[in-house]
């Protein structure tokens, strides 16, 4: 009861506030006000309450927690350009109540500069979106974070952060990035603490504080560094583009044994390669994508602990069926390369007890729904994934109202389904985590 008090308790604030007409609204707004001084630079600040909190299944025998979002967080973003170098810098202070921490999460920091007129180079912290699924990524091979998308955060934190250098490259309507990142930086995936996961050493969910605050990405060595190259080529409504890949699988989907049979998590070493195509189709966007994922450290797929090589499709389809209505839906498939080999690897290791046997092709299908109301000042958004051969699903909802310029509040719930023999799965381990989810954010 006091956690859906709590939860409540952020409706109530803005009740008593007027509501104002604006302009379409985006995740990342800056709709407000900003503050210039006399050498250029520009600030800007943001205000944010986000609670999160279980509304079924059960608690952990380590873990009694009911919320798995609490936060507190102060937002300065500060922008200016001098003699052609640009800095940009976004910097959160944050207060988590379910971890129990407290610090500072340095968004972005970085230098854009131009040392030749063609090219635009970037230093520093920064995000980087490639491709053109929508929450699906082939050939965007930059940082996620899985547990802020489970919790409900807004969607900008999906997106995590990589201290890269960045050089793209004009030529008409050629555009060449490469990116070159020195330390390897991993998803962010449930690893037990705000969210459960399988551990395979008890072939069990588990969700315990134990877990918070570990650090499961590679040493800072020169050989772990990660290389991004993309070719993207625009004829008339239409794009296409090449990507290449060298680094590390970016979700720890390998595992090591030790000397005591005890598992962990692994990021095994990976090239990649895929192309992509987005364009008016009809009367919609069609995107289509693929991609070859080379496991170096499995080549010829009889590591059974270790991801094997692995070819990538996707095709989706996005209409606007009016102003307010849009409708989206993908498909993609993943499938395993040297299966046979595979198979056999498996029969070998299934008696050492693990137990996780994956499947040659794997299907995930996704609907979004999102519609716009009241001079544009409602919006709600549906994201749904379904995957028959894990048997599991996730689903994601919520609303968002602008109040006036200045704020905006939105809810909504996170709602994940999963088979009992079916727990070591993406989104089956999750199975008693559906959370309801309200954030508050205000912008001056």
């Amino acid at each position: 009861m006091n956690s859906l008090l709590k939860l409540a308790s952020l409706m109530i604030i803005p009740l008593t506030l007027q509501a104002s007409e604006f302009d379409e609204f985006e995740s990342t707004s800056t709709s407000s006000s900003s503050a210039s001084t006399s050498s250029g630079i520009s600030f800007q600040s943001m205000l944010e309450l986000e609670e999160g909190v279980k509304i079924t299944g059960k608690n952990y025998k380590d873990d009694q927690r009911d919320f798995v979002l609490d936060q507190k967080r102060f937002r300065l973003k500060t922008e200016g350009k001098k003699e052609g170098v640009r800095f940009y810098a976004k910097t959160d202070f944050v207060k988590n109540d379910v971890t129990d921490e407290e610090g500072i999460d340095i968004r972005e920091l970085k230098l854009t500069m131009n040392p030749v007129s063609f090219m635009d180079l970037t230093v520093g912290r920064q995000v980087i979106t490639w491709g053109v699924a929508d929450m699906l990524f082939i050939n965007d091979l930059f940082p996620k974070n899985w547990v802020a998308n489970f919790q409900g955060r807004d969607m900008e934190y999906l997106k995590d952060t990589s201290d890269s250098i960045r050089s793209t490259n004009y030529f008409g309507n050629t555009i060449v990035d490469l990116v070159y990142t020195p330390r390897f930086t991993a998803d962010t995936t449930p690893s037990g603490c705000e969210l459960a996961t399988f551990d395979p050493n008890t072939n069990s969910v588990i969700k315990t504080t134990a877990t918070c605050g570990m650090d499961n990405s590679k040493d800072d060595q020169a050989e772990n560094g990660e290389w991004a190259g993309m070719l993207k080529q625009k004829i008339g409504n239409h794009e296409l583009a090449l990507y290449g890949y060298r680094g590390f699988y970016k979700n720890p989907k390998s595992m090591q044994m030790d000397d005591s049979a005890n598992f962990s998590a692994y990021y095994s070493r990976l090239d990649a390669y895929g192309a992509s195509y987005e364009g008016q189709v009809g009367p919609g966007i069609l995107s289509a994508e693929i991609g070859y994922y080379d496991s170096k450290e499995d080549p010829d797929g009889d590591q059974y602990l270790i991801e094997n090589s692995t070819a990538k499709t996707l095709l989706g389809y996005k209409i606007d069926l009016s102003a307010h209505f849009t409708v989206g839906a993908q498909w993609y498939r993943e499938t395993m390369m040297d299966y046979d080999a595979y198979e056999k690897a498996y029969k070998a290791m299934n008696s050492a007890g693990y137990e996780y046997r994956k499947k040659e092709a794997m299907d995930t299908y996704t609907l979004r729904l999102m519609g716009k109301f009241m001079q544009e000042t409602l919006f709600f958004n549906l994201f749904s994934y379904i995957r028959p051969q894990d048997k599991d699903s996730f689903t994601k909802f919520d609303v968002t109202k602008k109040i006036n310029n200045n704020l905006e509040l939105t809810a909504g719930i996170n709602v994940f389904t999963g088979k009992d023999n079916y727990r070591n799965r993406e989104f089956g381990m999750l199975d008693n985590e559906d959370n309801a989810f309200m954030r508050l954010r205000f912008y001056f």
